[in-house]
């Protein structure tokens, strides 16, 4: 399993409601995130993340 694919899966974890690794990849000030992305912005970038995946794949990389 490459980066790219671990990276689309914690997406799409994090789309779905979970928090597990959400306050290291976060950026907050004071104990508040200072980046709000909705539920379907991160469920997008999974998918992307998925389909550089698979091209890396495909393409032997």
């Amino acid at each position: 399993m490459s980066t790219l694919t671990i990276a689309g899966v914690f997406h799409i974890y994090w789309a779905l409601g979970g928090t597990v690794g959400l306050d290291k990849v976060i950026p907050t000030k004071n104990a508040k995130a200072l980046l709000s992305s909705g539920k379907s912005l991160t469920a997008a970038v999974g998918f992307l993340i998925f389909c550089f995946s698979l091209l890396a794949y495909l393409l032997n990389f």
